[in-house]
């Protein structure tokens, strides 16, 4: 089967590597809202100018914003393609088809879809990160209710007719001691959902053959991101997934080198605009927001005695259709006149935290 793959960035090039594991398809070329000529032997298709030709065609959406992917799907819909997917940009799949099992089918989505929702399970975390835009090193270190975050996914799944991805995340999920029955219970509330957790796997090689056999019961996929000190035992903990039948998605140790502060302390910085959440929805407590930051930037606040707006939270409660909070959920924040683009190296931060290690004072 031919398929076009849809993004000629980084994603994209390397599923050009990935396909080649799979006998059932065929990377027929490539389709960019930016560049055109080719990707080496693959030519960078004009699929808006040949709908016809290429309508029935499998479309593989292979970018990293959540936003920049969805903004892609609506075009593709709009335009007439009929077959299209999102790529889940896994290093390693245990078994299946390529479409089947490396992609999530969006065929016949209806607007009461939300498309990906994240909710933190513990917000410090095992790393002390400089740049952290979760602020977890200056969370204590305690765990939420799990009956107030089993209650919000129940929610979530009342709410929406379809939920495409959910990630349980951190600060470090692994820390949780109630890991597994979170990963059970999400599954049971969001049966047909892409369920990633996104952990630094440092906790990976000694976890409980329990929990990685839950994981893999539960179709967990564990996406890992490379920080410094996940590089050095990298190969540790990508065989103990693979021996446990576990799905994993790599985030590259390129992106996790450099970190950002992501904020400035002035909403007229110096500095160019960069968005912190990229269509990163996330749940806590009752509330959602577009953006994570704006739900655990209270605590930067009280800490350092600053005033970040946290406009934008709404409660779930409140909703009783997701189209109807999708539509709420667009508006622009407050807070995205203070996001800049400041990168620096990936560093701990010290015993003494300093509202400098978040954020650019200028």
């Amino acid at each position: 089967m031919d398929i076009i793959i849809y993004g000629a960035g980084y994603y994209g090039k390397k599923l050009l590597s990935v396909v080649k594991k799979y006998q059932d398809v065929n990377i027929l070329g490539f389709a960019d809202s930016n560049l055109t000529g080719s990707i080496g032997d693959k030519n960078i298709l004009d699929i808006f100018h040949n709908v016809e030709r290429y309508r029935k065609l499998p479309i593989v959406i292979s970018v990293a914003s959540f936003e920049d992917r969805y903004s892609i799907y609506l075009k593709l819909k709009d335009a007439g393609f009929e077959y299209i997917y999102f790529y889940l940009r896994k290093e390693y799949c245990y078994k299946g088809k390529f479409l089947e099992n490396e992609c999530v089918s969006l065929r016949d989505i209806k607007n009461n879809t939300l498309f990906y929702a994240e909710m933190s399970i513990v917000d410090f975390c095992n790393l002390n990160c400089k740049g952290c835009n979760h602020y977890s090193p200056i969370f204590d270190k305690k765990y939420p209710d799990i009956e107030i975050r089993m209650r919000d996914i129940k929610k979530i799944s009342e709410l929406y007719d379809r939920v495409i991805e959910f990630g349980l995340i951190g600060g470090e999920p692994l820390l949780n001691p109630q890991i597994k029955e979170y990963i059970q219970q999400t599954r049971q509330l969001l049966p047909n959902t892409e369920i990633q957790m996104v952990t630094n796997g440092l906790l990976i090689p000694n976890l409980d053959h329990d929990i990685l056999k839950c994981m893999s019961d539960n179709k967990i996929t564990i996406a890992i991101s490379e920080y410094i000190p996940t590089m050095k035992i990298i190969e540790k903990i990508t065989n103990t997934l693979r021996n446990h039948n576990i799905d994993y998605v790599l985030k590259p140790a390129m992106f996790k080198e450099k970190f950002y502060k992501t904020l400035s302390l002035k909403s007229d910085s110096n500095y160019s605009k960069k968005c912190i959440s990229q269509g990163c929805i996330n749940i806590c407590d009752g509330r959602i927001a577009k953006c994570p930051t704006v739900l655990y930037i209270e605590t930067l606040n009280k800490k350092f005695n600053v005033n970040f707006p946290t406009d934008g939270i709404y409660l779930l409660e409140n909703f009783e259709v997701g189209e109807e909070l999708n539509k709420a959920l667009e508006k622009k924040l407050p807070l995205c006149e203070y996001c800049i683009d400041y990168q620096i190296k990936w560093e701990p931060c010290s015993n003494d935290k300093r509202l400098e290690d978040f954020v650019v004072v200028e």
